[in-house]
């Protein structure tokens, strides 16, 4: 993983952090989401399981299959990502930058020293966000 990537990566939990932040706000802490809930929740809600799968489909496949959960699986718990989650995820977005980019000045093709911290973040990903993003690389293999 180049340091690109791993910015890239940072980059969108940012962006997650602000769309769980909002349907925090909107809707509490623990909302489930139901077929009667309003559709701005119901956006919301996919809006944010997008971006998870979005910054899952850039980690390395093998950190989508053997994923580290530190917190345990939140999302039997509520539907939506928490904050603390989150900022969890920023930090360790931010540790993966770190850490891309020391690799990248003193060993550039060394690349498993990134795995850990890739697992990690898989970890806190939905598992539906991390089923959508290797069914994204499948098809985006087999157009190829």
């Amino acid at each position: 993983m180049s340091i690109v990537q791993a910015r890239q990566i940072a980059i969108n939990v940012v962006h997650l952090a602000e769309l769980a932040a909002r349907f925090q706000a909107k809707y509490g802490r623990n909302y489930v989401v139901k077929p009667d809930s309003p559709q701005d929740a119901v956006s919301l809600y996919e809006e944010i399981l997008s971006q998870q799968a979005l910054i899952a489909g850039m980690l390395s496949p093998e950190a989508l299959d053997v994923a580290y959960h530190r917190f345990g699986n939140w999302w039997s718990r509520h539907d939506v990502i928490d904050s603390a989650i989150v900022n969890e995820l920023v930090m360790d977005a931010c540790n993966l930058v770190s850490r891309a980019g020391y690799i990248e000045e003193t060993n550039p093709r060394e690349t498993q020293s990134l795995l850990p911290i890739q697992k990690s973040i898989a970890g806190m990903l939905h598992p539906n966000a991390r089923e959508m993003a290797r069914e994204a690389a499948f098809t985006h293999r087999e157009a190829s």
